[in-house]
């Protein structure tokens, strides 16, 4: 028995000793993956905030692109109506030109006209007046 208590004991020793030595590696494996995972963590952080500077500066440059894009649109446009708007006011213009020429060509012709019939008016009225007299003197010679 005492052979089997010295077996028992060193072989409770042996997996003490066994189990030490997988603490011991798994506490250093552990440091080394706790290392090794610190490591990557402040890589990828790294990388992150690089991708983050690259995609703010790749916005910004995107942003003032599209800004100067849309003021250019804006200044064409704005230049068409100013010019549609002047061409507009020219018409106009013109329109109300020519109709104001209208007006006084048709005045003039209505004058004209008036003036024909007042003309008529009165010879006949005067060649009336000159047979009244003509008349006027038969009968009283």
């Amino acid at each position: 028995m005492s052979s089997e208590i010295t077996s028992t004991g060193k072989l409770h020793q042996a997996q003490e000793s066994m189990n030490k030595r997988h603490s011991h590696e798994i506490r250093k494996q552990s440091q080394t993956f706790s290392g090794e995972l610190k490591e990557t963590k402040e890589t990828n952080d790294k990388q992150i905030d690089r991708v983050k500077k690259e995609f703010d500066k790749m916005v910004k440059t995107e942003t003032h692109q599209g800004e100067d894009k849309v003021n250019k649109v804006r200044s064409s446009y704005n230049k068409k109506i100013k010019e549609e708007t002047d061409r507009y006011e020219k018409l106009l213009s013109d329109l109300k030109t020519s109709q104001e020429a209208k007006v006084t060509e048709m005045k003039s012709s209505q004058e004209e006209l008036v003036q024909r019939e007042e003309l008529k008016h009165r010879e006949y009225l005067e060649s009336a007046r000159q047979r009244f007299e003509d008349e006027k003197a038969k009968l009283d010679t």
